[in-house]
């Protein structure tokens, strides 16, 4: 039987954290949720740590640079809308090569980016194998908050045949017997989960699966992980 992981904590590790917040017009139904979920975040910061805010739609914006304000952080995340342009995309692999490449790049310590999203990728410069090529090269940890889109009707309907969004497989042999529109929503919800999944755990992170509510548990994980080292 394996011996216990054990965590030992440093306090006065002053952590860096580059929070990325979809605005794209895919993730209309669920921004209050990311914008609450990245408030709740900021304040479970110590106050020395430091964070950024970037913004994402169809580009990259940089929102807020590195601080240890957290009521200037907030101000940031309270200010992020979905974008205004119309157009069409979301930069959500773009987001998080930037941060790596560009925000993060000369930060020392413990660092890591907490991406909030709903997992659509449309219209990226960087490809799918290109980001993970940038995150075998990188020690930042990368954070998944993911929020599913889709009406809660359609989530209830799914759940009524004895489906889940994650159950693809099964989804995938009762597809007949759904609502085009519903089964449509289940499977493009379950490659964004897939693939973020497989993207945080590249780099030492992790991905949660979240509702438009506030998850503290979530929050505090990835702070306890950030903070701590293995023995």
């Amino acid at each position: 039987m394996a011996d216990p992981i054990e965590f030992f904590f440093d306090n006065n590790e002053v952590v860096s954290i580059a929070i990325l917040i979809d605005t794209s017009a895919s993730a209309q139904t669920v921004i209050d949720g990311i914008k609450r979920s990245a408030t709740e975040f900021i304040r479970l910061l110590d106050p020395r740590d430091r964070a950024s805010v970037i913004t994402f739609d169809h580009d990259v914006h940089s929102s807020c640079p590195f601080t240890s304000d957290h009521g200037w952080l907030e101000l940031c995340v309270a200010d992020a809308q979905i974008a205004a342009s119309g157009l069409p995309g979301s930069a959500m692999r773009d987001a998080p090569a930037r941060a790596l490449s560009s925000t993060l790049k000369d930060v020392n310590g413990r660092k890591a980016v907490v991406l909030l999203t709903d997992g659509k990728d449309i219209g990226n410069k960087t490809s799918r194998l290109g980001l993970f090529d940038r995150l075998t090269e990188t020690d930042t940890s990368i954070y998944l908050v993911i929020f599913p889109t889709g009406s809660v009707i359609r989530e209830k309907q799914l759940n009524q045949r004895g489906m889940t969004l994650i159950e693809a497989e099964m989804l995938k042999r009762a597809i007949r017997n759904v609502p085009k529109d519903i089964a449509a929503d289940a499977l493009e919800n379950h490659d964004s989960a897939s693939y973020l999944d497989k993207i945080a755990h590249l780099c030492g992170g992790r991905s949660f699966v979240m509702s438009t509510e506030v998850s503290h548990d979530a929050f505090r994980s990835i702070l306890r992980e950030l903070r701590s080292s293995y023995g």
